[in-house]
């Protein structure tokens, strides 16, 4: 499907372009919870206040209903930014 290209696509790109982030969209759209992860905490290593990265970690990590962890991770993003899109609500 349309995912599946778009993952191929994705791999071409060369690494800080966005493909990492790309990469880790793609994957949660398809449910593929633990690449996610994986994806996601390589470039948080790097860049450990990088919001979108922590929103999508907490995303994965609540599709794998591991609240206490994604909750942490959103306290996290509220506390960089607190405006960053629905940050306060998921912590509600």
């Amino acid at each position: 499907g349309l995912y599946e290209v778009a993952m191929k696509v994705a791999n071409t790109l060369p690494a800080g372009s966005n493909r990492e982030y790309l990469l880790a969209n793609i994957n949660l759209e398809l449910g593929h919870i633990s690449e996610v992860i994986f994806i996601v905490n390589n470039y948080l290593k790097e860049n450990s206040t990088n919001v979108e990265f922590l929103y999508l970690k907490a995303l994965a990590l609540d599709m794998q209903f591991e609240e206490a962890e994604a909750r942490d991770d959103f306290r996290q993003i509220a506390g960089i930014d607190p405006g960053f899109r629905n940050v306060r609500e998921k912590l509600i």
